[in-house]
């Protein structure tokens, strides 16, 4: 994990990790998606970006992002961009 914040560029953290999972019950089981948090038997990777900053008075931008790769499974990307009005 590593977060970098400057006032010009706003902040930037991102995030990483891996989890090696030996699992041999049924993982389509609705117990087995609680217990494995999503994740699948074998080798899994998360990754995460995040961006904020200040663009005028009042008003922050958002930027992030968020992957996985399950096991065997295809990898899984998820992007949000967010606008607050700070009053």
């Amino acid at each position: 994990e590593c977060k970098l914040s400057q006032p010009k560029t706003g902040i930037i953290a991102l995030r990483a990790s891996f989890a090696g999972i030996d699992y041999t019950g049924l993982s389509s089981a609705p117990v087995a998606f609680t217990l494995l948090d999503a994740l699948q038997p074998g080798s899994n990777f998360l990754w995460y970006a995040n961006w904020e900053r200040r663009i005028g008075k009042g008003i922050e931008l958002s930027l992030e992002y968020e992957g996985r790769k399950p096991g065997n499974g295809a990898a899984i990307h998820t992007g949000r961009m967010t606008v607050r009005a700070i009053l």
